[in-house]
């Protein structure tokens, strides 16, 4: 028999791994790294975080949230632009210190973009080279945030 584990961050939630044990014993010291917990269940990092007000020994899971900011969801503020090095496609509001990735257009010789982080609360894209490019955020417990867009 083998006993699941999730190991997770104890102050957001945020599932860190997961396996199975083949004893309770050793599934629960997975979760013996400071500020690292551990729960007995099955879960999913892609859709779930770890509840971290339990009651009771074993907490349970939670849906993770879209990206949003003071409740207001991130959205985009168009589907597509012109390439012409000053339409610009927004992204907002976005957390503060959320990791972002651009994905450009393929087959083009293009240099890949450094990732970056979000410091004022939007990201902002313009390009000069027509095609469908990608962004991707991500930040804490929130589910990524992917969009596509198109340059003409």
């Amino acid at each position: 028999m083998s006993i699941q584990y999730t190991v997770y961050d104890e102050v957001t939630g945020a599932i860190l791994r997961t396996g199975t044990a083949l004893t309770e014993a050793s599934a629960r010291l997975q979760g013996s790294k400071p500020g690292t917990k551990v729960t007995l269940i099955g879960s999913d990092p892609n859709n779930e975080v770890v509840d971290v007000t339990p009651i009771g020994i074993d907490p349970g899971t939670l849906p993770r949230q879209a990206m949003q900011v003071g409740g207001v969801a991130t959205a985009v503020n168009k589907s597509s632009i012109t390439a012409d090095g000053t339409d610009t496609f927004v992204i907002s509001p976005v957390p503060n210190g959320a990791s972002y990735d651009i994905y450009l257009p393929t087959n083009l010789g293009l240099a890949q973009p450094p990732d970056g982080i979000v410091t004022d609360g939007k990201l902002e894209i313009t390009t000069t080279v027509p095609g469908v490019y990608s962004v991707r955020l991500a930040f804490q417990t929130y589910m990524d945030f992917q969009v596509s867009f198109n340059a003409n």
